[in-house]
């Protein structure tokens, strides 16, 4: 019996021991062991709310030995919209930034070019610019100059053309103004101010942004002017007896062409009305940013739009596959490519191009293309509406000095892009 007793004693020890281990724990009193999150196939509560693994103080995971989740870096659109709003134009300016860094107790200036896109909001006529790389414009001018239909900028970026329609709304002014070199944040009005000649009909910027020229129709005639640098005064440099002709910059020589129409030929020309080729229908000419006379060029066909290379120096054409208008291509500044808006679908062969799509009757949905050309190579580069969700009919395209960025116009709506060419052209 004494046995038997403390049996049950035991027992009933035994019990008082779990009894309280258990209540113990229950209370929090004795911390129970740790997670294992290693063996957690959710990671720690990334799927459900908590993003970025952070450690939450008190959670117990402190002292985890969990595997980490990998971090997945997106990489920034190669396409960016600068400035949603309409634009009247816009270019690339260069800027030296002087930087201060410490190099133990003394100090140490770091000079480096930093690249902005300058531009003109159509509706008031101010300049606006933003850095290539962070694309957060800021006001540079208050001058407002309501509805400006075209703005070029000349004199290395520092002063602008703008063109505005008048009170009576059938005729367009045309002024140039300098653009006042302020510190940032100051806003100051543009200086400076020449109005030019009535009934200008085009304009045309040298690849530098340094050089001007424009033509003005005068009665049956038209008068070629330019702007020498460093003034707002124009200069007269031939008038000749064709009223739609257009002058273009190889570099800093200036030649003439005729307007692109379906219905005539075209040409090239000195400001002397020397002939130099390309007498095609229809045809439009962008010039290399090189001397030497190299050309990307556009011509209405019976088969539809045709483009091709050639250059004045040799006197050869080079024709391409794709379909698109000169006025949607622009050239590096190496010269060795070329990087073109081409339309995904013509929507028929029979509209008058050049005409249809000058008046506004057709537009298009873009696709980036680039053109080498020193082997003469072809290459789809991006669909512009599946990368940016927008149907973009490019216009005015435009390379910075080092041809790592590039940037263009919404012709639907006026909008500034922006992209990457460096990473265009690795694809």
């Amino acid at each position: 019996m004494k046995k038997f007793g403390y049996f049950i004693l035991g027992i009933a020890a035994v019990g008082l021991l779990l009894f309280l281990w258990w209540f113990l724990g229950k209370s929090g009193l004795i911390a129970p062991p740790p997670f294992d999150f290693s063996k957690n196939p959710f990671g720690f509560f990334d799927d459900v709310g908590n993003p970025d693994n952070t450690i939450i103080p008190g959670s117990g995971n402190q002292t985890s030995t969990s595997t980490e989740q990998p971090t997945v870096t997106l990489e920034p659109p190669v396409f960016k919209k600068v400035w949603a709003d309409p634009v009247g134009g816009f270019t690339f300016i260069e800027r030296v930034i002087a930087t201060t860094s410490l190099v133990g107790t003394s100090s140490r200036r770091i000079f480096s070019t930093t690249t902005f896109v300058r531009f003109v909001d159509r509706a008031t006529g101010h300049v606006y610019e933003a850095d290539t790389k962070e694309l957060k414009p800021y006001k540079l001018t208050n001058s407002t100059v309501p509805g400006v239909y075209d703005a070029f900028f000349f004199m290395n970026g520092n002063a602008v053309l703008m063109r505005y329609p008048r009170s009576d709304g059938e005729s367009i002014t045309t002024i140039v103004a300098v653009i006042p070199d302020s510190t940032r944040p100051l806003v100051t009005p543009l200086s400076k101010i020449t109005t030019l000649p009535s009934n200008i009909t085009s304009v045309t910027v040298s690849s530098n942004s340094n050089d001007i020229a424009f033509v003005a129709k005068v009665a049956d005639n038209s008068r070629l002017y330019t702007i020498p640098r460093g003034t707002t005064t124009p200069r007269l440099i031939s008038e000749n007896p064709f009223s739609s002709w257009r002058p273009l910059y190889n570099d800093s020589i200036l030649y003439l062409s005729k307007k692109a129409s379906t219905f005539e030929k075209g040409g090239i020309f000195t400001t002397t009305l020397d002939y130099l080729g390309a007498n095609k229908t229809g045809q439009s000419v962008v010039f290399s940013t090189k001397q030497g006379g190299a050309f990307f060029s556009s011509m209405s066909s019976d088969d539809g739009l045709v483009s091709f290379l050639g250059s004045l120096q040799s006197s050869s054409i080079t024709k391409l596959s794709l379909q698109t208008l000169a006025e949607k291509c622009a050239w590096a500044y190496s010269g060795t490519f070329i990087l073109c808006g081409v339309p995904s679908f013509i929507p028929d062969l029979s509209y008058g191009l050049p005409d249809d799509w000058y008046r506004g009757e057709v537009s298009f949905s873009d696709g980036i293309y680039s053109v080498t050309t020193t082997e003469i190579t072809e290459k789809k580069l991006a669909s512009l509406e599946e990368e940016t969700g927008e149907v973009i009919d490019l216009i005015k395209p435009a390379f910075t000095r080092d041809s790592y960025g590039f940037a263009f116009i919404n012709r639907k709506d006026g909008a500034l892009w922006f992209a990457d060419s460096s990473r265009l052209l690795t694809r």
